[in-house]
């Protein structure tokens, strides 16, 4: 072989070798992860990795800070929060489905949407939705929303409408466990 010929088999190779890796990175599917909070006291599936943000939330009975977890991979976004009411409010099962309905209707109106399904659910014995909302825009929510003692979590998935039924979407939502409640 000379020079010429070597020089353009090696190209072939690295061509060969970067299309190839191409091809593996972009076929690869992103596996979801645990995602252990100690302190919001759950566990969760989530592809990608999470970030951490912390605010405050305006209700009627003050402002109540929100933790928030959130990732987005390949057009869908998932997001576990929660957040804590004041010790002094005990819950029972007809303001808990109060407070259930509050969210509810919140989540609805945040994404200019509208509830199309809704199911009660529980999680160790504590109330909870099973949301399903069309956004204004052509996206759709999907959320599980539990209220556990005083403690509410959320477990919301926004994506495009054709997406919503994704298994990563079911996977993420069924995977919730509460740790040490």
């Amino acid at each position: 072989m000379n020079r010429i010929q070597t020089i353009k088999f090696l190209i072939a190779i690295v061509s060969f070798m970067l299309a190839f890796n191409i091809l593996i990175y972009f076929s690869q599917k992103l596996e979801p992860q645990q995602f252990y909070s100690p302190d919001g006291g759950f566990s969760v599936m989530i592809e990608g990795t999470p970030k951490e943000e912390i605010q405050l939330v305006n209700t009627l009975i003050g402002a109540l800070p929100l933790r928030a977890y959130s990732s987005e991979v390949g057009g869908i976004a998932y997001l576990v929060s929660y957040t804590d009411f004041p010790p002094q409010y005990n819950f029972n099962s007809t303001n808990a489905q109060k407070i259930l309905d509050s969210s509810r209707d919140g989540m609805a109106s945040n994404v200019f949407g509208k509830v199309t399904s809704e199911r009660l659910i529980s999680i160790n014995g504590y109330p909870g939705r099973y949301l399903t909302i069309a956004a204004d825009n052509g996206g759709a929510v999907k959320a599980y929303v539990y209220l556990v003692k005083n403690r509410m979590y959320m477990l919301v998935v926004a994506t495009s409408s054709s997406r919503i039924y994704d298994n990563s979407v079911h996977n993420f939502l069924d995977s919730f466990k509460l740790e040490g409640n």
